[in-house]
């Protein structure tokens, strides 16, 4: 319930920031531009001297004028031959199919925080002092590396492991952004990670915080292995053993890890009933008096000399030292004598776990594990699910924690495409009052969504959330350039009374300026996402690549397909329904 209410939370506020984007941008266009363009625009006199700018802004119209016409003349054999069109369409969706399987799945790109976290886990029964003294070797080390600026470290307690005198952790800060390379915290982590050939006896796992706050300590993958029957804990252990290091043989994970063991020594403490019965004693009085010399417990309060005071009653040093010794402790009888606590309890050494967890009601133990480099978290989910398959018994499940779970139950990209291809289809079915030229828009689409997926794949990047939110924004703006040159036709059409070719013609000529413009201005203002910097960078430049790509991909091909997509479609139409050219002037 945390994590879907956070995640709740999450989608809330993004929903939110995007209404604000699109309010301020529709009051823009409808207030604030036209305003604009009445005070800059001027028009031309003929008797104004010709300055640089005139003769600039003459000579561009002029050179404009003419790659219309070398743009309407390149239509006409697309138009001739609309089997060249539909061999396009064709193979962009294929190729997009392609690049969709092929590009790496991921849910928010892991940013470069500047700092990092290193779990330190000696072995179990370490004490605070020695396990102290080997993370101050490891602080010189670390600090010798490049790109890191400070290193604190704490021990006694680890964000996996909890308080445990056999753990710790290091808070290591990075160089600020300006003086080291991009996203250089991932080399520095590998180089930390790299420690454990130095330290045998320790383990030192080095992890980022979730770009999400509330989804866990660690950015890793959250793998909850589950006892199904409820069996012993030692049979679960070594079933997590063997599923660990399947994991670390796996070319996709870089680490698996758990901070779970059962080697703790512990004292099990057993109570002689009948004797405590015996003494007039209850087994939890004597429970409670072996607490109270082996830790403490709050009595009371005293008022002294006008202050309040609390009482701890505690057991001496010498008593914590000589904890299996039981004969120095005592506890009185119901008669008022004094008898020692060995008289009552049996302390037996053995080896265990520190704590136990459940996760959906079963026992279970945490492991965590990161992707190798180049790989993405949907790359180390497949691998995940390859190696359960082969090593774990029928009595044993996994289930994922964190961001690990909202992505693997975040579903497929292609659902959101379909959703927003049929929304799309529909307003566009009620604009034109067919169900068939929209067509001539829709199938032109994919050549752009093919450019974002390509791109993304060039340089890297894996398909996240960022990627999927402008594609989303894409796929409307691709559909916003069919609609300049469709509608523009169908009025060339309907009113003026063209054939479907010159409409076509007659269209994408008039509307090659306002979608040069449309789209130049998109990626010119895109652009600085691609060299973002710092937290956020990532996903920006996720974000950027699949807009700037998509939009200059997609309108490119757009310009060449929706006016040979548009005759074929609008010629079906008139088919199916004749064009009844006079109602149409009037409703116009």
């Amino acid at each position: 319930s945390m994590m879907s209410g956070t995640s709740g939370t999450f989608f809330r506020q993004f929903g939110l920031t995007m209404a604000v984007a699109v309010g301020i941008s529709a009051i823009n266009a409808l207030t604030l531009s036209p305003a604009l363009c009445a005070i800059m625009i001027k028009p031309k006199k003929e008797v104004e001297k010709k300055n640089l700018y005139r003769r600039f802004s003459d000579a561009f119209d002029e050179a404009f004028i003419k790659m219309s016409e070398k743009y309407k003349n390149g239509l006409k054999p697309m138009i001739k031959r609309p089997w060249i069109a539909f061999a396009v369409v064709i193979a962009s969706g294929v190729v997009m199919g392609w690049m969709m399987m092929i590009t790496p799945s991921g849910f928010v790109p892991q940013e470069d925080k500047g700092m990092f976290i290193c779990e330190v886990m000696m072995p179990a029964g370490t004490s605070l002092q020695a396990t102290s003294k080997v993370m101050q070797q490891m602080e010189a080390d670390i600090m010798k590396m490049p790109n890191v600026q400070t290193v604190s470290k704490t021990a006694g307690y680890g964000f996996m492991s909890g308080r445990c005198t056999s753990a710790g952790f290091f808070i290591v800060a990075m160089k600020p952004w300006e003086e080291r390379p991009f996203y250089s915290i991932g080399p520095v982590m590998k180089q930390v990670f790299a420690l454990n050939n130095k330290y045998k006896d320790a383990m030192i796992i080095p992890f980022q915080m979730p770009m999400i706050p509330g989804y866990g300590n660690s950015a890793d993958a959250e793998i909850y292995l589950q006892d199904k029957v409820g069996g012993d804990v030692n049979d679960m252990m070594q079933q997590c053993e063997e599923f660990i290091a399947a994991l670390n043989q796996h070319p996709d994970i870089q680490a698996a890890y758990t901070s779970f063991n059962t080697d703790n020594p512990q004292y099990l403490v057993e109570v002689d009933v009948a004797r405590c019965h015996q003494a007039g004693l209850q087994s939890s009085d004597v429970l409670k008096s072996l607490s109270i010399f082996m830790g403490g417990a709050y009595n009371g309060d005293i008022n002294l000399y006008g202050k309040v005071y609390k009482v701890m009653v505690q057991g001496t040093p010498d008593s914590h030292n000589k904890m299996v010794d039981l004969t120095t402790n005592y506890i009185r009888t119901s008669n008022g004598e004094m008898a020692p606590l060995s008289n009552f309890l049996r302390l037996r050494p053995i080896k265990g776990s520190a704590t136990l967890s459940r996760f959906n009601l079963l026992n279970s133990i945490q492991v965590n594990a990161s992707p190798a480099h180049g790989k993405s978290t949907g790359e180390l989910i497949k691998a995940v699910k390859e190696v359960s398959e082969k090593v774990l018994s029928r009595d044993y499940t996994y289930e994922y924690g964190g961001m690990t779970r909202e992505q693997d139950s975040s579903g497929s990209i292609g659902v959101m495409f379909a959703i927003s291809a049929v929304l799309i289809f529909l307003v566009l079915s009620c604009l034109y009052e067919s169900y068939i030229v929209p067509f001539s828009i829709m199938l032109a689409v994919p050549l752009g969504l093919m450019g974002s997926f390509m791109f993304t794949k060039i340089f890297g990047m894996d398909n996240n959330i960022y990627l999927q939110t402008g594609v989303v924004m894409l796929i409307g703006l691709l559909s916003k350039t069919g609609i300049l040159i469709v509608e523009f036709a169908l009025q060339k059409r309907k009113i003026e009374g063209l054939s479907i070719v010159d409409s076509a013609l007659e269209a994408a000529k008039a509307r090659l300026r306002p979608i040069l413009m449309t789209a130049g201005t998109m990626v010119i203002g895109l652009l600085p996402l691609l060299t973002s910097r710092g937290v956020g960078a990532m996903g920006n430049i996720s974000l950027g690549i699949g807009t700037v790509f998509g939009m200059l991909i997609g309108c490119v091909g757009l310009l060449f397909l929706i006016p040979a997509l548009f005759v074929v479609f609008e010629t079906i139409q008139e088919k199916i329904k004749p064009l009844d050219k006079e109602k149409e002037i009037e409703s116009y």
